[in-house]
């Protein structure tokens, strides 16, 4: 059995037949099992036909206005069955939950809100905590750095060290850890440009249960083609269930 290979992206909207395609030579190129999308910019009842030869399985979170919008696909092979999903109104995340070779793990994709990035990220971790079962593997755009400077080219960050350790804090209550950054731990690399600012920053994350982080085979940031963001991908070797052990959660409430 090869690794699981993950895949997050901010695609900058989903909606041509030409920008599909292109996304796709992508995923078919690194063979990717598990996507996470951000900002597909799919209205509500109007959602594409998406790689439907290439992922089998797909869970979406749309809005009315065709902004916004997460989604997730598992490619059509990987045995893996749904047992639920949490949906956002909002178009901002997707939950889906199922089994992989006869473990529960549960698939989350967020596009983090572009104001208040803190507070929503801490809220929408707190909405997972009741839904998650067995390992989370999370992918998503969170509209915030987490460890300036290494994060950004800015001389300040954009967001106050306060509200980032609430995030780091919620994250480290559902025992998440930055696999690029647990692979990379003093490199420079970004997955955003932003042209009004002339500045790189790193917005993009694959997060995972600590307790998989042995498995992890590799994880990179690639070069930003088919979109304003650049991927993130993570080759992991998952044979089922981690062994239990016991672990220490922060009380969300002293946030």
């Amino acid at each position: 059995m090869g690794p699981l290979k993950l895949l997050t992206l901010n695609v900058n909207g989903l909606n041509t037949p030409q920008k599909r395609s292109r996304v796709l030579q992508i995923l078919r190129k690194d063979s990717i099992d598990i996507l996470f999308l951000q900002e597909t910019h799919f209205r509500h009842n109007r959602i594409p036909a998406l790689f439907t030869r290439d992922y089998s399985i797909w869970s979406h979170s749309s809005h009315s206005s065709a902004s916004r919008g997460a989604s997730i696909g598992v490619r059509r092979g990987l045995p893996f069955q749904v047992k639920s999903q949490l949906i956002d109104p909002d178009g901002r995340f997707v939950f889906l939950k199922g089994w992989l070779y006869g473990s529960l793990i549960t698939l989350v994709s967020l596009y983090a809100s572009n104001v208040h990035q803190a507070r929503w990220l801490v809220r929408t971790l707190q909405k997972l905590r009741p839904f998650r079962e067995g390992p989370v593997l999370l992918g998503g755009d969170f509209n915030l750095g987490l460890d300036h400077p290494l994060d950004s080219t800015s001389l300040q960050g954009r967001h106050s060290p306060a509200q980032v350790k609430k995030v780091r804090m919620a994250l480290a209550s559902h025992q998440l850890s930055d696999v690029w950054r647990m692979s990379h731990p003093t490199d420079k690399d970004y997955t955003f440009y932003s042209a009004v600012h002339g500045t790189y920053h790193r917005l993009d994350y694959i997060f995972l249960s600590n307790h998989l982080l042995e498995r992890v085979e590799s994880a990179d940031i690639g070069p930003i083609t088919v979109s304003d963001h650049a991927p993130v991908s993570l080759s992991l070797h998952f044979h089922g269930a981690p062994p239990k052990s016991w672990s220490w959660r922060l009380n969300e409430t002293l946030l």
